[in-house]
């Protein structure tokens, strides 16, 4: 609920359920941004579906950047050859920034 009293319902699916009702084959591009949610969505990937993910794209949000090693591991363990981060307007460390930073993950 919002802080206005405004409540909204969703109805949430992983990405192995959509996969599996939409028969797919392949993902060329996968792009999360979700504001926080970002290792819960990859979380609802079957182990059998990565290999059908070419490319990735995921948003980290500030609160989550301290665990981008780990982040970039999990691609890596999954097949994908090529695995980087760019940051938001931060130079330095990107386990000091406080801005969202992109992880690409390439096969």
């Amino acid at each position: 609920m919002y802080s206005n009293g405004i409540t909204f319902e969703s109805r949430f699916e992983t990405i192995s359920s959509t996969i599996k009702e939409n028969n797919l084959d392949r993902i060329d591009l996968l792009k999360i941004d979700v504001e926080g949610s970002e290792f819960m969505v990859l979380d609802g990937i079957e182990d059998e579906h990565w290999q059908m993910v070419n490319q990735a794209v995921v948003e980290i949000s500030p609160k989550h950047v301290m665990r981008i090693d780990a982040l970039k591991q999990h691609f890596m363990d999954k097949g994908f050859r090529r695995v980087e981060v760019e940051t938001m307007g931060h130079t330095g460390r990107v386990q000091d920034s406080q801005l969202a930073c992109n992880v690409y993950a390439t096969r």
